[in-house]
């Protein structure tokens, strides 16, 4: 988190760009300590991030789906079942997890 936060004020001050990709890069580092702190705690059974952690297959199945030049509804459709799924199989794990809670 250190390093993106370093980044992101490095890319504000060279602009230009390198500043862009900087940016870009600290966007990215600070998404993935985002994830791993959701994905942690979803695991442990503290906290339920089953709408975070099953976003994060559809937002890359929405991206390979773009590159891959397929059709609006082609891409919304993919994206929506991976969520589905994943919303699902998430949840039913973080119930296991907190002994039968579906959030806190």
């Amino acid at each position: 988190m250190l390093i993106a936060l370093g980044l992101g004020i490095g890319g504000l001050v060279v602009w230009g760009a390198t500043g862009q990709l900087m940016l870009a890069s600290a966007a990215a580092l600070g998404s993935l300590a985002g994830v791993e702190v959701s994905l942690r705690e979803h695991l442990a059974g503290h906290r339920s991030h089953t709408l975070v952690l099953a976003g994060l297959p559809a937002v890359i199945v929405l991206g390979a789906a773009f590159f891959a030049d397929a059709g609006q509804v082609v891409m919304l459709v993919a994206a929506a079942a991976v969520f589905a799924a994943g919303f699902v199989a998430w949840r039913r794990l973080f119930q296991r997890r907190s002994g039968g809670r579906g959030w806190r």
